[in-house]
């Protein structure tokens, strides 16, 4: 009888180990030379978190290997692998992590996850390492997001994939996409959740001190617009194409943006390439806060070398302002007093704009309406602290309060 007992028992425990070793997601983390040190270490310290706090419950959720891609061959297999994390290249300027996709280990690299994900192994990539993926082919007719001052260029080199480039993370199950840099973090959080479950997940965020951020949007550069300016104008096609089953008049569009949306709008106003009917199809437009206008002006700031490169005597060409000068589209420019130093100084270059605008006449065929046209007030300040500036024919000076009439 002891000897059928000890038989049972050590049948039983053979099944929990079993049980454990076959539940844990066999995950590889793939190390590209030159690779991020800090998302890679996001990476391994998120699923060590997992791991102890699943153990302390009963399992641990990840058995992790770390293969390592470099300019020299290497043997490693990714051979029975459910999950293949790539930390982020590390690249931080396009034409160095174009130069990368091209080297011997990034090749390597691409066909390592093709042929994992053909094994049915998961993917996930952040910041520059999602266009690891795109270049297997695998993004094709997905959602994906990237890096958001690499935008363009993933765009560009990758027009079949769907990019959401404001979501920090897009969790397309088998294959989930993260932003810039940090958000490895919002990544990894995905991954537990996916592999075990939303309550470890939210246990891990606790412990690592990590905030659920759904949205790259509050920190990309004020002029992402070079490659959003499309997406207004899809917008307002389809409002205009729509809005009489709503009981509006497509004659009586009026488009608003704040902040970046502003320069996304101005852009849009500014530039012909961008409409989808004569005049822009707008009655109006409204400009809260936004950045600067004239590039010109600030040559150094290093976000918009980012977007337009780095030789600045064609940043005019790519400003918006003087467009808006001789758009017939109503605008009204608005600011407030406690918006950040770099947004305050739309006032100067703004005042520039409302006095050649004040002082500027039109031909009739540049003016929306038979009414005439009146020389504008300066700016005047409001009740709240607000500046406004009404800018061309038809612009209501924002110096008048409706009290004042």
């Amino acid at each position: 009888m002891d000897i059928v007992a000890i038989s049972v028992l050590w049948a039983s425990v053979k099944i929990d180990i079993n049980r454990v070793f076959f539940d844990m997601t066999k995950v590889a983390v793939l190390e590209i030379d030159g690779c991020m040190a800090s998302s890679a270490a996001i990476t391994h310290d998120v699923l060590a978190t997992a791991n102890r706090i699943g153990a302390a419950k009963g399992t641990p959720p990840f058995k992790v290997t770390t293969v390592r891609c470099g300019s020299r061959r290497s043997s490693a297999d990714l051979r029975g692998i459910e999950l293949v994390i790539v930390p982020g290249l590390g690249t931080p300027s396009a034409g160095e992590l174009e130069a990368k996709l091209k080297s011997p280990m990034c090749r390597r690299a691409v066909d390592m996850l093709s042929r994992a994900h053909a094994r049915g192994a998961m993917l996930a990539a952040s910041c520059a390492s999602t266009f690891l993926l795109a270049e297997t082919g695998l993004l094709d007719g997905r959602r994906a997001t990237t890096t958001w001052w690499f935008a363009p260029l993933f765009r560009q080199r990758y027009p079949e994939v769907e990019l959401l480039t404001e979501q920090m993370v897009v969790a397309d199950w088998p294959i989930a996409t993260g932003g810039a840099a940090m958000a490895q973090m919002d990544l990894m959080l995905a991954v537990v959740g996916r592999f075990a479950g939303p309550s470890l997940a939210t246990a891990c965020a606790n412990y690592l001190l990590l905030d659920g951020r759904r949205s790259q949007a509050p920190f990309m550069a004020i002029n992402y617009l070079a490659s959003q300016d499309p997406k207004i104008a899809k917008a307002e096609k389809w409002v205009r194409d729509n809005i009489k089953t709503y009981g509006g008049d497509p004659m009586r569009i009026y488009l608003m943006g704040s902040s970046v949306g502003a320069n996304h709008l101005a852009a849009y106003v500014a530039f012909s390439e961008y409409h989808t009917a004569p005049g822009s199809g707008l009655a109006g437009a409204i400009l809260l806060s936004g950045t600067p206008f004239d590039l010109s002006v600030f040559p150094d700031m290093a976000n918009f070398k980012a977007y337009f490169g780095e030789d600045a005597s064609k940043y005019a060409a790519l400003s918006p302002q003087p467009a808006l000068l001789k758009s017939s589209v109503p605008l009204m420019v608005v600011w407030a007093g406690l918006d950040p130093p770099g947004i305050l100084e739309v006032r100067t270059l703004m005042r520039a704009v409302a006095a050649e605008g004040a002082h500027r006449s039109r031909s009739k065929a540049e003016v929306l309406s038979a009414r005439p046209t009146t020389p504008r007030k300066p700016a005047k300040e409001t009740r709240n602290g607000q500046r406004q500036f009404g800018l061309g024919s038809r612009r209501r000076s924002a110096g008048k309060s409706r009290r004042g009439r």
